[in-house]
């Protein structure tokens, strides 16, 4: 396609606005981004975008249109009106923008002189070789890995003023779930403002992006938390920039084959454990009970996690007094037998005891949670209480040093902590109520992309769901903006959960929640294609396991989906078939209009683009008969795309406008209760009703 002279007629050209806005909604849709994304990548204000995809702009300026042109990859032709200046055709390929991923250095961090200019010093020697600079911090659990990793790159982010990226492998601890690289790597290239492509053969891997973009820039890079070398390898660039690295492992590969340089990081010294009490308790204490300060830091082994937690304990209790907190230390450490970790086991046993009833029960139950971190809602759901009480009870543990608060909103077990709180769990609670919690989190996950995935796309699958169950509270949802920041937010969460229903054997959440991701990953390419694929596998063998052949059904038609733009025809043909005669068998029309119109996108890929007409228009049909609207507002725009690509203009033209004229009628979007009240029959606005709309909208083809 061009976007030529002939691509605006309201600006005196040949083709109409409409079919400006046409052109700029397939193309966008085509490949895979966002308003949002092409707004970013265009330089241009989403109010740009969404005016003319809505047909509002009549009058577009041609530079803008020359912007988004190029963000979508589209020729231009000598016909086009040529805007001079940075915008024009001529112009450099925009740069990635400069992420500033770092988290918040710790207002508590003391000490580490020694170890934050050995950083420096080797940073300066690893320059001297070729490729990126890269150090390792290892050390012994607790000993503040990630603090020092963090303050160190906030003293030295001045040297990379390409930017910093971070993220948390999640590889340590006895509780861990490793972060899949595809998914690090994801993070990072939206970090830098690389839109999502939309899954497809051919396309180059996420580690030849990356390290294409980072060439010839200096970017610091924190890989947080890595399990092994097989983790890291993808995640490593090249060039000017600089990699930290924590870990609990040696990484010797990374030493012999790329000069990696290392640390190990010990305890405390002294001096600084008093510190770190002083900045928490407050000078005035500790000099009236100097002795019991310095026993507090000797119990905690100096080790900085365990100091936390007793500076914690000190400050939210300043009522108590230092000697009574060591007392009630000595008498836990006593009953541990062991070295260092024994210690912190002992400082844990402490704080948990301090806490109140309820408290200690949020406490353990947050080890049920896939983790990485979750939200006060979740929280709610866990244990089936209230938002309200919920948010006190994780304020109470952060106050005490048990939790982080790692985002507004967001909080997060330290790795030894949650393999504490499993143990707890395990022997506190039982098994029937580990299980009624699990079940409410699922619940409360399930339900929420259930409304997000209706709002984010316009054909929902209909799934019927079951009642959440009592305490379980989904978050409410009422706009695609907000839907999509619930998505991004719990990403990580969801794949984690999806792998821990099929575990633990909620087969229905695993397969169902899947499903519900399908939009959000369709439109965002946040999971790399591969694992995508093996999630669809997983949710496969959990619906067949349940015997439920809808939920067969509906993962084949995704497993179709992925598969074509994978170039896998015979694997997308298999899958979209057996989904086709699946619904068929249970008279589910919306499902078989699905598996349609996989089929007719998997034709028009091949370049059978007669025979994918007839299985859209199979599915306009089915939609049709079964009153499912906004489906039908799809399958028509699907079949104005065919129809302009294949120089038909004027059909093309009528069959948007009947899609446009169809979703205003539901309410200009997605709008779930607007669905409801036409599956009533009832009107959605006054004087007409959909079912009317839908029989008039289809007079011809």
């Amino acid at each position: 396609m061009r976007w030529d002279g002939a691509a605006w007629g309201a600006a005196g050209h040949d083709l109409s606005w409409a079919e400006l806005a046409s052109l700029v909604r397939d193309r966008r849709q085509a490949a895979g981004l966002t308003q949002v994304q092409l707004a970013a990548a265009a330089g241009v204000s989403i109010g740009v975008v969404r005016g003319l995809e809505q047909g509002r702009t009549r009058h577009p300026q041609p530079q803008s249109v020359q912007r988004i042109a190029a963000a979508l990859g589209a020729e231009t032709g000598p016909g086009a009106p040529g805007p001079t200046g940075p915008a024009g055709p001529d112009a450099p390929a925009p740069r990635p923008a400069v992420p500033r991923q770092l988290p918040a250095a710790g207002s508590h961090f003391v000490g580490r002189a020694a170890e934050l200019r050995a950083l420096s010093s080797l940073l300066g020697r690893a320059r001297n070789g070729t490729g990126a600079a890269i150090l390792v911090i290892g050390g012994t659990a607790g000993a503040g890995k990630t603090s020092l990793a963090v303050q160190w790159a906030h003293q030295v982010a001045g040297q990379f003023p390409d930017g910093q990226l971070y993220v948390d492998l999640r590889g340590c601890g006895p509780a861990a779930s490793p972060v899949n690289p595809a998914e690090a790597l994801r993070g990072f290239l939206d970090a830098l403002a690389v839109p999502a492509a939309r899954p497809r053969a051919g396309q180059p891997s996420l580690p030849e992006e990356y390290r294409r973009l980072l060439a010839g820039r200096r970017v610091l890079v924190v890989l947080d938390n890595a399990r092994d070398e097989a983790q890291l390898r993808p995640l490593l660039p090249g060039g000017d920039s600089a990699v930290v690295i924590t870990s609990q492992g040696q990484m010797t590969g990374l030493t012999a084959a790329d000069s990696a340089r290392s640390l190990t990081l010990g305890v405390l010294t002294s001096e600084d454990a008093r510190e770190l009490l002083e900045r928490r308790i407050g000078a005035t204490r500790l000099a009236a009970e100097p002795a019991a300060a310095d026993e507090l830091a000797g119990l905690c082994g100096r080790l900085p996690l365990g100091l936390a937690l007793v500076a914690a304990r000190g400050a939210a209790h300043p009522e108590v007094p230092l000697t009574e907190l060591a007392s009630g230390l000595r008498d836990a450490v006593a009953k541990q037998t062991g070295a260092a970790a024994s210690r912190i086991c002992a400082v844990f046993s402490w704080s948990y005891q301090g806490l109140a009833p309820a408290t200690a029960r949020m406490f353990r139950l947050l080890a049920l949670h896939p983790g990485p971190d979750i939200s006060a809602p979740a929280a709610g759901s866990l244990a089936g209480i209230g938002l309200r009480q919920a948010s006190r009870q994780l304020r109470a543990l952060t106050r005490e040093g048990l939790l982080t608060e790692r985002g507004p909103g967001r909080f997060a077990l330290h790795d030894l902590l949650r393999g504490y709180a499993t143990d707890l769990v395990r022997t506190i609670d039982s098994e029937g109520e580990r299980w009624a919690a699990e079940h409410r989190m699922l619940d409360h996950y399930l339900h929420t992309a259930y409304t997000a995935a209706s709002l984010v796309q316009l054909h929902r699958q209909p799934i019927t769901l079951r009642p959440s169950r009592p305490g379980s509270a989904p978050v409410r949802l009422t706009e695609e903006a907000s839907a999509l920041a619930w998505f991004r937010a719990e990403s990580q969460v969801l794949r984690a959960g999806i792998a821990q229903a099929v575990t633990d054997g909620f087969d229905s959440h695993a397969w169902q929640l899947t499903c519900m991701l399908a939009p959000f990953v369709q439109r965002s390419g946040h999971w790399h294609q591969h694992e995508w694929t093996t999630v669809l596998a997983t949710a496969l063998a959990a619906a067949r396991r349940q015997g439920d052949v809808a939920g067969q059904a509906w993962v084949h038609s995704e497993l179709g989906l992925i598969c074509t733009r994978l170039g896998r025809y015979d694997d997308a043909l298999s899958h979209l078939s057996r989904a086709l005669d699946m619904h068929r068998q249970l008279g589910n029309q919306a499902g078989q209009a699905y598996a349609h119109l996989g089929l007719s996108l998997m034709l028009t890929r091949q370049g059978q683009r007669e025979e994918a007409i007839r299985h859209a228009e199979r599915a306009l049909d089915l939609y049709r008969s079964g009153g499912h609207w906004t489906e039908l507002a799809l399958a028509l725009e699907v079949i104005a795309s065919y129809c302009a690509r294949s120089g038909d203009h004027q059909a093309a033209l009528a069959h948007r406008q009947r899609a446009l004229d169809l979703r205003r009628e539901l309410g200009s979007g997605p709008d779930g209760a607007a669905e409801l009240r036409c599956e009533r029959g009832e009107s959605v606005t006054k004087g007409r009703s959909p079912p009317c709309l839908a029989r008039t909208a289809m007079t011809s083809r």
